[in-house]
């Protein structure tokens, strides 16, 4: 069940990425809001707003059949391991990427279909690239 016209990569235990596409049903960033101060001599005050994923959170989610818990086991020890990890988002024909924290690693029992729910979050470290070409 992978998002159409979509993919997401993520940081595996190896350090390599990998594609959880097939894996991923959803993918809701928040975006952010960054002031940016702009004064020099003899100039009056101003303030610009920059506004993207800079410091930002990318909500996760999707479903996977009992038995295939790659994508799981990738968050988990994303979790339980300290530093950031690389992810890359194809999102409309561009690349965006960068470093975040995994957070809120939650699954439950499989249902009637043998579907297993998950869901997490990525917090974003920093900048976020956007660009055409693939890491």
């Amino acid at each position: 069940m992978a998002l159409r016209k979509s993919q997401f990569w993520f940081d595996n235990s190896s350090g390599t990425l990998k594609d959880y596409s097939d894996d991923l049903h959803s993918v809701h960033p928040k975006i952010t809001r960054e002031i940016l101060e702009d004064t020099g001599l003899n100039d009056d005050y101003m303030q610009r707003v920059a506004v993207g994923l800079k410091d930002g959170t990318i909500a996760l989610g999707g479903y996977i059949r009992s038995g295939n818990t790659g994508i799981v086991k990738a968050l988990e020890a994303a979790y339980n391991s300290t530093g950031t990890k690389t992810w890359q988002w194809l999102r409309g024909g561009r690349y965006l990427n960068g470093e975040g924290i995994i957070d809120g690693v939650d699954y439950g029992e499989a249902d009637g279909h043998g579907l297993i729910m998950w869901s997490c979050n990525l917090f974003v470290d920093g900048t976020v690239n956007n660009t055409s070409v693939a890491l």
